[in-house]
């Protein structure tokens, strides 16, 4: 549905972003995370080219945005909605005005916006606000009235710039499930910028990790956090999937210190058990962790096995037999 292809923009000396090819399929929800200044917001805001990329293709159903005149880049953009992460509300309107305001952008009549604003507010649950100003409105309710701006035109595409770092945790929870909800009942492509994996975690089906400019890794969201592959991508998972232990922990082993990935149906398996029951080690659990991605469980768990030496290594054999992946983490491999 979305093709970027050999993008790069450029300011003056600066690279922003330099050469990022990627295809965004359609209904789907992808995410593009980096730390600040990886050129994530500059490549979200190429897609609709409110800022041209310096080379490159933008392609959205098989055009080139890139190729279009300002007058055609203008009415391509109705179909391609944005989310802001300081919600970009008029102070001076009500929340139907400030909806009711990309309708008569488009040259809705005033019957359309009449009919089609009490709709949008009943699909962000507002039904009870149009009459309310944004100072009268929590973060959360801005960002709904953000969200339904944005639906106005029935967008095919909808472009998420950090809509939930302003937010406290309860609140971005639902409004990712709002998006997440509108995703699934309006079919709609939803791109989402953000430096939080959580929010990643949460909503996107596929992932692209930039630095410096470059897209560094692309993977379903699922696969990155089970085996991501760059460093960069290993910081990020482990801010909400770490599992680091003490020092005095490894220094003070009796035994050999393993952790176990457990992916897909192993998560749910009495592996552990099984392997106790099989060899003659004992087993002391120090930390561990279960995750549920795109409903798909992901597990970790750090134990310490003793025994004869020739059995340990037998049991960890099984366990790798058993699992996607088993480290050594101090001890006989």
């Amino acid at each position: 549905m979305i093709g970027i292809e050999n993008v790069t923009k450029r300011y003056k000396h600066v690279t922003a972003v330099n050469d990022v090819n990627l295809t965004i399929r359609q209904r789907e929800i992808f995410g593009i995370i980096g730390y600040s200044g990886a050129g994530k917001s500059t490549l979200l805001r190429c897609l609709n080219l409110l800022e041209r990329p310096t080379e490159g293709k933008i392609l959205i159903d098989g055009k080139d945005l890139t190729a279009l005149s300002d007058r055609d880049v203008r009415k391509e953009r109705q179909k391609i909605g944005m989310i802001f992460q300081h919600f970009h509300l008029i102070s001076s309107k009500t929340v139907f005005d400030n909806i009711a305001f990309s309708l008569k952008a488009a040259g809705k009549t005033k019957e359309e916006i009449k009919k089609r604003v009490p709709e949008l507010l009943e699909m962000v649950g507002l039904s009870d606000r149009g009459d309310h100003y944004p100072a009268q409105l929590s973060g959360g309710q801005k960002q709904r009235v953000g969200i339904a701006r944005a639906l106005a035109n029935e967008p095919k595409v909808l472009l998420c710039d950090e809509a939930t770092s302003a937010l406290d945790p309860t609140t971005t929870k639902s409004i990712l499930q709002l998006l997440k909800t509108i995703n699934e009942t309006l079919g709609i492509t939803i791109i989402l910028i953000t430096h939080e994996m959580e929010v990643v975690r949460d909503i996107c089906h596929r992932v692209a990790v930039m630095e410096n400019g470059k897209v560094v890794e692309l993977a379903d969201v699922y696969d990155i956090f089970a085996n991501p592959k760059t460093a960069l991508s290993k910081q990020f998972v482990q801010t909400v999937h770490s599992l680091a232990l003490p020092e005095r922990l490894l220094a003070a082993r009796k035994g050999t210190i393993v952790q176990i990935i457990f992916q897909g149906d192993s998560a749910e398996e009495a592996v552990i058990s099984e392997t106790l029951r099989q060899f003659d080690v004992s087993a002391n659990i120090l930390h561990g962790q279960i995750s549920y991605i795109q409903d798909r469980p992901l597990g970790t768990l750090i134990i310490e096995m003793t025994g004869n030496h020739a059995e340990v290594q037998q049991a960890i054999d099984y366990i790798t037999k058993r699992t996607n992946l088993l480290e050594v983490l101090a001890g006989v491999a």
